[in-house]
């Protein structure tokens, strides 16, 4: 077939091709040279096919008249009716001869008599090369299509054309603006968005996108990603902004409902991804508890059966692969840069971000960006647990409840119609096998006084019972990175796990990872590498006096909001590991590694550990 993408685009012999630009156009030529096309009248303009159906008609009446023979002399005989047909637009006997040859040799095909006015005109440039120069170098100039872009342009052309006189000492002559103003229209729409975005962001609107992938129930394809929130949220007592909370979100394909999420000052890692998980996997009966003016019971939770994810390295992490083995979860995904193949979850940050945020007092409102009237954090209002209580509020009662875009689907009711026909296997999962489930995986060597990390050192009885039948070895442990109050280490006789409690269990148990990792920085700045746990512990009461005092300076600036983040996710996790200790009342206060005592832990039932799936080494 014809070449379509040049005649759309030419491109001057002359002119030297950008290597990244020219494989991208090189990409869409072949598409639309390859692609079926398809010969119909309606392809062409009104006017155009106006002509090809009169010209077919004047060629009809002389293939009546002549019999199909279109010669010189049967046309002259009956010219006279032609002319009475078609009285004075009867074309001459030379235009009907020409007519019938480009229909027969087209194969009778009545577009091609339509006349090709592209054709039309002088082909070659009327100016020099050194002119077509300085006019691409102005055209270059302009970045967007506001008023004043080309006139701008424009004098830069002047420009540019008495700097070329005075050094070459011609005298070449400015085209009219009009003649720019029309090279400035042949510009196509990808060379604008490469001026406009870059290579990379032309690249990626100009891509075809195809159908959304297609699910036949819940829970087959499940989309998980993070954004920052748009939101400064402030610190409960004092009102001092914190900064812009992450929001880790999962969201089912077939139902369009939201899953899980988790919110906070934890970026984007495996600790953001596992607390979304885990709300995601549990029901969500705490809602109507906590906070009472929800209406509708948020019903959507179970174990997805593909989590579709971006390329982030958390979700490469290698304790993350274990869990969703763990889980007997599949991973899939998308290619960098096409957020377009996350379509749910994409459209559910978007409304979160603009039907519920951005009317409130906080809202970093981007158009407003510069402006001396409106500084987001000097204005925000919402603490976090207030935060939590609206974005709960919007989930139940608006985006569940309500009709999409396409009026076709309501979340809540597409689910428990789903639910109906093809119900997933909802586990009952308990909240301690899922922390075990979730928790980190470290190695370590087994010595006399136990299994030391992070400088915390961990002992027990059983522990000291594997060395003594096992010796000194190195063994795999895992980490409740919620709370480290105990570890579980690998029993390599029995391939099972021990769990082992912290000898500062006091403290171990009331901290996460983070806040842990934390104390030992600020101990080691405070006196160097021959620190011990009671620096920790000494660190870990001087971090939270420096906070308390953070909050309460009434005269802290509310600009600064990078410090007073990471002293928020600081505080953040203290509750998490605390009201986690809480719940885990059967668990002894205090426990030592003394191995002249009886221990504790034996004497207290526990739930037998679930370790199918973990990993030794």
């Amino acid at each position: 077939m014809v070449k379509v993408f040049e005649q759309l685009f030419p491109v001057p012999a002359d002119v030297t091709h950008d290597i990244a630009k020219e494989a991208f156009l090189e990409e869409v030529r072949q598409c639309l040279d390859e692609t079926d096309a398809y010969e119909h009248l309606d392809a062409l303009p009104e006017r155009e096919r106006a002509q090809a159906v009169f010209r077919w008609r004047v060629l009809s009446k002389v293939t009546e008249l002549c019999n199909g023979v279109f010669s010189e002399q049967r046309i002259k005989r009956i010219y006279v009716e032609l002319e009475s047909e078609f009285a004075a637009q009867t074309p001459s006997i030379s235009t009907i001869r020409r007519w019938a040859k480009i229909y027969q040799e087209s194969g009778r095909s009545i577009k091609a008599l339509a006349p090709n006015s592209s054709e039309r005109g002088n082909k070659t440039k009327r100016l020099n090369p050194e002119m077509e120069d300085l006019i691409q170098q102005a055209l270059d100039r302009i970045k967007d299509v506001e008023a004043g872009a080309v006139s701008s342009a424009y004098s830069y052309l002047q420009h540019l054309v008495f700097q070329f006189n005075q050094r070459s000492g011609l005298k070449l002559s400015t085209p009219s603006l009009q003649t720019f103003r029309s090279r400035f229209k042949k510009i196509s729409p990808y060379e604008m968005a490469v001026k406009q975005k870059g290579k990379f962001k032309a690249n990626k609107e100009f891509k075809h996108i195809g159908e959304m992938v297609k699910t036949n129930r819940l829970l087959e394809r499940v989309e998980i990603d993070h954004t920052k929130l748009d939101f400064f949220v402030v610190e409960k007592d004092s009102l001092i902004p914190l900064g812009r909370p992450w929001l880790t979100t999962l969201c089912d394909v077939h139902s369009s409902s939201g899953l899980g999420f988790y919110v906070g000052f934890t970026p984007p890692s495996f600790v953001s991804v596992a607390r979304a998980l885990k709300h995601a996997l549990l029901p969500k009966d705490y809602i109507l508890i906590r906070y009472p003016d929800v209406k509708n019971p948020w019903i959507c939770f179970g174990k997805p059966e593909l989590i579709v994810s971006d390329n982030g390295k958390e979700f490469d992490d290698k304790d993350f692969k274990l869990v969703l083995g763990k889980l007997l979860i599949n991973s899939g995904k998308n290619p960098t840069a096409t957020p377009y193949l996350k379509p749910i979850i994409e459209r559910h940050f978007g409304k979160l971000n603009s039907e519920l945020l951005r009317a409130q007092p906080g809202h970093t409102l981007a158009s407003l960006k510069g402006s001396a009237d409106y500084d987001p954090a000097k204005n925000a209002v919402l603490d976090l647990d207030r935060l939590l209580h609206i974005i709960h509020i919007w989930i139940c009662d608006v985006h569940q409840a309500r009709p999409n875009a396409k009026g076709d689907r309501i979340p809540n009711l597409t689910w428990k119609k789903a639910l109906g026909q093809f119900a997933p296997v909802q586990s009952d999962y308990d909240v301690g096998d899922l922390n075990l489930t979730f928790c980190r995986t470290f190695s370590g060597q087994l010595r006399r006084d136990g299994v030391t990390f992070k400088h915390l050192r961990y002992s027990s009885h059983a522990l000291a019972e594997l060395r003594a039948r096992v010796g000194d070895h190195q063994v795999v442990f895992k980490v409740d990175p919620e709370n480290i109050g105990y570890m579980y280490v690998s029993n390599q006789l029995t391939k099972s796990f021990l769990k082992v409690p912290a000898v500062k269990f006091k403290y171990a148990s009331a901290v996460t990872l983070h806040q842990h990792k934390v104390n030992c920085i600020a101990a080691r700045q405070e006196v160097g590498d021959s620190y011990n746990d009671e620096d920790i512990l000494e660190a870990n009461s001087r971090i939270h006096q420096l906070i308390d005092e953070a909050f309460s300076a009434k005269a802290r600036s509310s600009r600064r909001t990078g410090r007073t983040s990471k002293a928020a996710r600081y505080v953040e996790d203290s509750k998490l590991a605390k009201a986690l200790a809480s719940e885990r009342q059967d668990e002894p206060e205090t426990l030592t590694s003394d191995s002249s005592e009886v221990d504790k832990s034996k004497n207290s039932p526990h739930k037998p550990i679930d370790t199918t799936g973990w990993e030794f080494i």
